[in-house]
């Protein structure tokens, strides 16, 4: 079996019906990967690796108001800006949210 019948098993949305977020997972996936290291097709010749940029929120206001506009289990740009946003901005973001919660009484877990 060729890596492209793996990578594009008939199961498989087609990659323009998938978000770029899918795409970059369906790209790690082993069977899907290209041979040697990964390097940005502009610094190839330079052999610099690539990292994944993912901008998501940058505040706690940003990250509110996609909190805010999200309906869990849809595909909507509140939960890709959430989703988007690196792991430890999200706890950090949460942090603060139980803090201001705790500080106004609204903490229904205590």
């Amino acid at each position: 079996m060729t890596p492209r019948q793996v990578c594009g098993a008939s199961w498989r949305k087609p990659v323009h019906q998938i978000t770029d977020r899918a795409k970059r997972y369906r790209a790690h996936q082993p069977e899907c990967r290209p041979p040697g290291p990964a390097k940005c097709a502009l610094c190839a010749g330079h052999g610099v690796r690539t990292r994944q940029f993912n901008p998501g929120a940058s505040t706690l206001a940003q990250y509110t108001e996609a909190a805010l506009q999200h309906t869990r289990g849809e595909h909507d740009a509140g939960g890709e800006i959430i989703h988007e946003t690196p792991k430890e901005k999200r706890q950090e973001f949460a942090a603060e949210i139980w803090r201001r919660r705790r500080a106004r009484g609204t903490d229904r877990h205590q």
